[in-house]
């Protein structure tokens, strides 16, 4: 059995640098993969420079929005209108050397204008594939006018966040290709920071079965969660576990009540997700559309199995795609599971011991490549 605490490398100490930086973003911290993104580098840069912080509509944060209106395609989300004027103020007055805009909204947009005015660079964000999206959400004949021109006007404020940005950064090849499609001059592909419990806690010690299944993410198309109840269905001696919300929340929750190895736990906080993952064998991320997959990166922390699709960005990155437990182009989830289920145990917990030690050293690799990157970004 391997070792609660085995083949993690800890961060490196590094000399903290006189830099202040400022990400300013549309997405609440740690409810989607953009606003967990920037929720960990901003935790993990904090001790690296000399101020970080993260600038987002979340009332927790001292930030509300003016008001809010549902993400098109997809109501369990918002995109809210900044508080402009005290916005602006507080960014002319902290003087950050850099600001990070995250994603193309209202809030993301004011900060360009604040860098204007200051004179600072602009550092851009680009993590979410408005194509792909597009194709899953407007499917019906009368919804696909509205996401067109939904589609539109992100493409257009996309393009205005890249014509305004020192460098863009992208956490795959293919995320990279999509931002210079859009106007995106230099590009940097930087992958997935990690923090808070799933690096500070040590794992409980991995198992030899293959149990329990965990998914754990956003209800919705792209994550492709109707996999997962069918590989429940095939596996009726597995126990899976959906841990999320969003608007297939009705789907999952009718399945579960259906199935009695599938249990819906809802939407849970970001600090309960190590110890759930500690419980589960493997976790699954099934999805037709990944710019990355924290979550796969997350389990591999852990010590979990990760099951990842063809599609997921993580399979990009050499270092960590041989830690990971890869679907086929055409391979079902059920069909995946199955395979893992007959490797020998002892490979199995190979894979997943590869995958805890590559997954330590990417995440600190992450954190000083960021710090590099905002140094290089300021001398400019």
């Amino acid at each position: 059995m391997m070792s609660a605490h085995a083949d993690y490398i800890r961060p490196v100490p590094t000399p903290r640098l006189p830099l202040k930086l400022v990400v300013v973003s549309d997405a609440l911290p740690e409810r989607n993969g953009v606003g967990t993104y920037y929720h960990d580098l901003v935790a993990a840069l904090a001790g690296r420079i000399e101020h970080a912080e993260l600038i987002c509509p979340d009332p927790t944060r001292g930030w509300r929005g003016r008001f809010s209106l549902p993400l098109p395609g997809d109501a369990t989300q918002s995109v809210c209108l900044p508080p402009r004027r005290r916005l602006l103020g507080y960014l002319e007055s902290l003087r950050p050397d850099v600001i990070v805009v995250a994603t193309p909204g209202p809030f993301g947009t004011t900060a360009i204008t604040a860098a204007r005015r200051l004179g600072v660079p602009v550092i851009g964000g680009y993590h979410t594939d408005l194509d792909q999206l597009a194709n899953l959400y407007w499917t019906r004949p009368w919804s696909r006018l509205f996401g067109r021109a939904s589609q539109r006007v992100l493409e257009r404020r996309s393009r205005s966040v890249f014509a305004a940005s020192r460098v863009v950064v992208a956490n795959s090849e293919p995320m990279a290709a999509g931002a210079r499609r859009f106007g995106a001059g230099r590009v940097a592909v930087m992958g997935t920071p990690l923090g808070g419990r799933f690096l500070a806690d040590p794992p409980a010690a991995a198992g030899h079965r293959l149990d329990e299944v965990l998914f754990a993410g956003r209800l919705a198309p792209e994550k492709n969660v109707e996999a997962v109840v069918a590989a429940a269905r095939r596996h009726p001696h597995i126990r899976f576990r959906l841990a999320g919300d969003g608007p297939l929340a009705g789907t999952a929750r009718a399945a579960c009540a259906e199935l009695p190895n599938l249990q819906w736990l809802g939407w849970q906080p970001r600090s309960a997700l190590p110890q759930l993952m500690d419980e589960a064998d493997a976790v699954v991320l099934p999805s037709r559309v990944e710019g990355f997959g924290t979550v796969a990166l997350e389990a591999m922390v852990r010590g979990r199995l990760a099951v990842v699709s063809s599609r997921c960005g993580i399979l990009d990155w050499d270092d960590l795609s041989h830690g990971l437990f890869a679907m086929g182009a055409a391979e079902s989830l059920e069909h995946a599971l199955g395979r893992l289920e007959r490797m020998p145990p002892e490979l199995r917990l190979a894979l997943a011991r590869r995958g805890r030690k590559a997954a330590g050293a990417f995440c600190d690799a992450i954190i000083r490549d960021w710090v590099a990157l905002v140094d290089e970004t300021v001398r400019g």
